[in-house]
């Protein structure tokens, strides 16, 4: 199976789909029947999302491993900085690494519901920058980041949060997923400024 980067370097265009982990065997069962049905429409992969603070970490894992061992789907995990720790990632990672799964979409996260007044800098990794280079030392992982054409809600500009990017893409980022936009106009004003 090919990583993201590759795939992307080989298609011009095609879909992708998101699935997030569900609590039941029953909802797992159900997810994995719908997961067949979308392979019929060749997309370049699937991801399986992260909680916040990691708290589906184990469901994220689990849907990630059946995707790849029941489905001919290329699967992506996405890793958040919050909460995270290096240890915590190292495991992580190494059990990703021994069970093939080769794509990582880095993001920041979104903080805690309960923590109004939540700084990232307390944790090992501040930023999606940070985590890149992390995953980055495995020497194994595609790893993708995302971008935002209409900017970031918490960046202080357009030109500041093209600056966050391109630093994330010198950090080791293989290939950058948009955030949803509804005007294309955004989209290829971005493209060109970055």
């Amino acid at each position: 199976m090919m990583q993201i980067s590759e795939i992307l370097n080989t298609r011009d265009r095609g879909i992708s789909f998101e699935f997030f982990p569900p609590k039941t065997g029953e909802g797992m069962s159900a997810l994995m029947k719908v997961a067949v049905e979308l392979a019929e429409y060749d997309p370049l992969y699937v991801s399986v999302t992260y909680g916040a603070g990691g708290s589906t970490q184990d469901r994220t894992r689990k849907l990630l491993i059946k995707l790849k061992e029941e489905t001919d789907l290329t699967v992506m995990s996405h890793l958040t900085c919050i909460g995270a720790t290096g240890e915590m990632m190292d495991s992580l990672l190494r059990d990703y690494r021994d069970n093939g799964i080769d794509n990582i979409l880095a993001l920041r996260g979104d903080p805690p519901q309960d923590a109004e007044d939540y700084d990232p800098a307390t944790g090992e990794f501040r930023y999606a920058k940070d985590l890149v280079e992390f995953v980055g030392k495995y020497n194994y992982f595609s790893i993708g980041v995302a971008v935002y054409p209409e900017g970031h809600q918490e960046a202080p500009s357009l030109e500041a949060d093209i600056e966050y990017t391109k630093m994330k893409v010198d950090a080791g980022a293989d290939f950058a997923i948009t955030q949803m936009f509804f005007d294309n106009r955004y989209f290829f004003d971005f493209l060109e400024r970055a």
